[in-house]
């Protein structure tokens, strides 16, 4: 009952109580304690939902190679493991384009909550409801706690269907069209010194110098014992008699 008196009250206009106004105001503050809650939890489930992805791929890849019994070069520069900065980089991105995608979500649903003067003007302009306008109506309240139910429903039904609409064409269609192409962007755009902090160019570089070192000394060491066998092989001959005839054979 003070809900109905508190959203009734007296009309700006004049001294007549509006109970359609009231009623309005009601389906409207009730909607929105209803369901702007579940809206946002839903909102957060969705990024949760998402960012846990990351962790299921390297779950994922990580058990591919265990299976496949794949090993990985220490100095293969293309094998994106070998820079974790990078690899952090592409997902803090994809974090931050989840974030984003996701308050966007959420602003255009929270647009489905009208206020009272949208849903008043909405009733008066497409409705033929009588409702009592005299103080000492005794129906009154029961007629102002009808429509406002009846109100809130139709409320429920727009904002739920609105809702996963909006969810599907502002959350789930990003993440299938544009993340590709803002990540692409994003690294694109990196300057030379963050993309040689990022790829630990200079980390790099000496790590393959050194091995460098490693392969030139094995390379000289097969080229000693190359001549050394050709050497060894030149010598590896002496005669053998052949049929006791005095006649040498060399191999």
């Amino acid at each position: 009952m003070d809900d109905v008196a508190t959203a009734a009250g007296v009309n700006k206009l004049n001294n007549i109580p509006n109970y359609a106004w009231a009623a309005c105001d009601l389906a409207q503050q009730k909607s929105r304690e209803a369901f702007i809650p579940l809206i946002e939890q839903l909102c957060s489930r969705a990024i949760y939902t998402m960012t846990r992805l990351t962790d299921i791929s390297e779950k994922v890849v990580e058990s591919r190679k265990k299976k496949w019994n794949i090993k990985q070069d220490p100095l293969d520069i293309d094998n994106v493991e070998q820079y974790p900065y990078f690899t952090f980089h592409i997902k803090d991105l994809y974090l931050k384009f989840v974030e984003t995608t996701s308050q966007s979500c959420l602003e255009r649903c929270l647009d489905e909550f009208y206020d009272t003067q949208t849903i008043y003007w909405e009733l008066t302009e497409y409705s033929d409801r009588v409702l009592p306008m005299e103080r000492n109506d005794s129906d009154a309240k029961k007629a102002v706690v009808d429509l406002a139910t009846e109100l809130f429903k139709e409320l429920q039904k727009r904002i739920i269907k609105n809702v996963l609409l909006k969810f599907y064409n502002s959350y789930l269609v990003p993440m299938q069209r544009e993340l590709w192409t803002v990540v692409q962007g994003k690294v694109g755009s990196l300057s030379d010194k963050e993309l040689d902090e990022i790829f630990e160019v200079s980390a790099t570089k000496h790590r393959i110098k050194e091995e460098e070192k490693v392969l030139l000394q094995t390379a000289q060491q097969c080229a000693e014992q190359e001549v050394v066998f050709i050497d060894a092989a030149t010598k590896y001959s002496h005669p053998v008699l052949v049929g006791g005839l005095g006649k040498a054979e060399t191999f």
